[in-house]
């Protein structure tokens, strides 16, 4: 496999993981939210 590829592959990879990350963020917001009402 190319490196090119190989690089677009890990860059892809690591964009789903910022997406995931940040939308498991807003949940623990919006739970301590919920926590202190």
């Amino acid at each position: 496999m190319s490196e090119a590829i190989y690089n677009r592959m890990r860059a892809e990879r690591e964009a789903v993981a910022r997406r995931h990350r940040s939308q498991g963020q807003e949940e623990a917001e919006k739970l301590a939210r919920d926590c202190r009402l």
